[in-house]
This record gives C-alpha cells, sequence and structure tokens, in this order.
C-alpha cells in the first residue's frame, strides 16, 4: 500500500490511498499504519498523459537537423536516415521510447510510423495503450496508392489480441499523399470506425505550396475533399 499525504488534487489538499495498484480511497485525512507514507506536499497529482501524435521510433533522431525547414529536414536528413533503420531496430526503439513516455507519465499515444508490427510489439510488452495507424502515403503515383489502399485496409482487418492496442489510418499530409488516397484513407476509417491522424499545416512553406498547387490551405482542401 502506498498513502500520498497532503498532495494538490482538483484544487484541494487531500490524502490518497493506493492499494494493489488501484485508487482505494481520497479523503482531507488518512490514516493508514500499513502504507508506505508519501509527503507529497507542493506537488500536485492528475490523469496521466495522452500524446496525440508521436512517431516513437524517431527519437533517435532527436535534434537531428532541428535548425532545417521542414521539406529540406525530410528530403535530405530524416528519410535518408530512415531507410537505414531494420524492423529490429524500430523494436527496440520504440520499447525505449515506451519507458520514457511512462517514466514522464503518458500512458497512451498515437502513433505514425513503419514496422508497425515492431511498435505493437513494444507497446504490448510495456503496458501502454497504442492507437497505433498504418501510414499512407503514396507520393502521387497511382499504383503506389493502389499498394497502400490495400495494405491498410490489410492491416485494419488483422486482428489484434491486446486490447491496449486501437488502431487507425494515417495519411502522411497533402504533399505526400493524393486526392485518392486520402479519400479512400476516409472512407476507410469509417467504415472501421476508426480514427484518421494526419499532419496539417505544419510550416508556412506547406500552407504556401499547397495555396500555390490547390488554390487552398491544407484544412480548406481537406474540408473540400470531406476530410
Amino acid at each position: 500500500m502506498l498513502l500520498l499525504k497532503n498532495v494538490y488534487l482538483e484544487g484541494k489538499t487531500q490524502d490518497v490511498l493506493i492499494k494493489n495498484n488501484v485508487f482505494q480511497k481520497i479523503a482531507p485525512s488518512i490514516e493508514e499504519k500499513h502504507a508506505d507514507v508519501l509527503d507529497c506536499t507542493g506537488k500536485a497529482i492528475l490523469p496521466s498523459f495522452c500524446n496525440m501524435h508521436t512517431h516513437a521510433a524517431m527519437m533517435f533522431l532527436r535534434g537531428i537537423g532541428e535548425d532545417l525547414e521542414l521539406f529540406d529536414w525530410l528530403n535530405n536528413v530524416i528519410w535518408p536516415l530512415e531507410n537505414r533503420l531494420t524492423p529490429e531496430a524500430v523494436y527496440y526503439i520504440s520499447k525505449f521510447a515506451a519507458l520514457e513516455m511512462i517514466k514522464t507519465g503518458t500512458t497512451m499515444f498515437t502513433d505514425m510510423y513503419f514496422h508497425i508490427d515492431q511498435t505493437i510489439k513494444a507497446v504490448i510488452e510495456t503496458g501502454l495503450r497504442g492507437f497505433i495507424t498504418f501510414t499512407s502515403m503514396d507520393m502521387f503515383d497511382h499504383e503506389e496508392t493502389k499498394r497502400r489502399i490495400k495494405r491498410g485496409e490489410e492491416f485494419l482487418n488483422t486482428p489484434c489480441e491486446c486490447n491496449r492496442i486501437m488502431k487507425g489510418i494515417s495519411p502522411h499530409a497533402v504533399y505526400t499523399a493524393s486526392e485518392e488516397l486520402i479519400k479512400a484513407d476516409k472512407k476507410m476509417t469509417d467504415a472501421h470506425g476508426v480514427f484518421l491522424n494526419m499532419h496539417v499545416s505544419e510550416t508556412k512553406n506547406e500552407v504556401e505550396e499547397c495555396l500555390k498547387k490547390y488554390g487552398k490551405t491544407p484544412l480548406a482542401l481537406l474540408d473540400s475533399w470531406g476530410v
């Protein structure tokens, strides 16, 4: 048992008793002689965090090329490095990222990456909850569009025995995914009752390029496509 004394909770100083990893009692004052007591004066207790957009296995790239503009960073630094990642590397880095999340109070995250079976394995082993998504990008190649749609459907239709794993589809961005693919992803997620996750208007350059190509901002463009 663990007894948290004098912890700030929803505007009040309270004691919190935890037994077998379950909150047993919350009151202004609790006495429990068999509990380990932790004085939490000056500290607060709050629900765990949910990180709604991650690339867990990219944590090894943290800080690399951080002074570069987005497209330069992606094309000349990140994508060439990612092309060398093995499934095994994605597993170990994702597991390390999961442990970092746990340490900082995050218990659920949405992930958008590749070798997703390895990310799922890391989530299962570390006890987190994960919205794991299939990354959908075709670089405007029609044959790749068809392949991505097929693989996305296969991912959503493959059962996962762990109830802490939820699935979704992540079209990468309007500059890497075609209208056909994004619309298909929206239709797919609606049919399966899952969510769609996407990069939108991350930089000024992305917005300007979208205006130049489509005459609309990324958000307005997606809205016109029913996304």
